[in-house]
């Protein structure tokens, strides 16, 4: 197992975090929220076990990223963004969207989280490259 920079993943947890309070509170919060049918009250009502999950999802997918560039010997800010973009393109974008299609989600919808992925992946590759070279 290659080595992983563990400050750069935590440095992910965190900016993952806040791009994700952010993308679904001020940003485009009660857009998502009426587009998968929540209100104000559910979410006050909510647990913390969907945060939590975040919280392990950011981990697990700045971990393996990690991995990856490690792997492909990535070794600059390019590298980083580009090998961040396809992974988000090739398996994040296009299976959400195929899901997407399948399940009758709005395009809105998925435009709205898969392009929160897109920020969040972006600025993992921009994260790993400022802590790791």
């Amino acid at each position: 197992m290659p080595e992983v920079n563990m400050l750069a993943v935590a440095g992910v947890i965190l900016t993952n975090m806040i791009v994700g309070m952010l993308w679904y509170g001020p940003l485009f919060g009660k857009k998502w929220m009426r587009l998968v049918g929540m209100s104000e009250k559910d979410l006050k009502k909510g647990s913390i076990v969907p945060m939590i999950a975040a919280l392990i999802g950011a981990a697990l997918t700045a971990f393996i990223f990690g991995v990856i560039t490690t792997k492909i010997g990535v070794d600059n800010l390019r590298g980083y963004i580009e090998t961040a973009f396809w992974i988000w393109l090739g398996f994040t974008a296009i299976p959400s969207f195929v899901n997407a299609s399948f399940s009758g989600k709005s395009k809105q919808l998925w435009g709205i989280e898969v392009s929160h992925w897109l920020v969040s992946m972006m600025l993992m590759g921009l994260v790993f490259s400022l802590i790791t070279l």
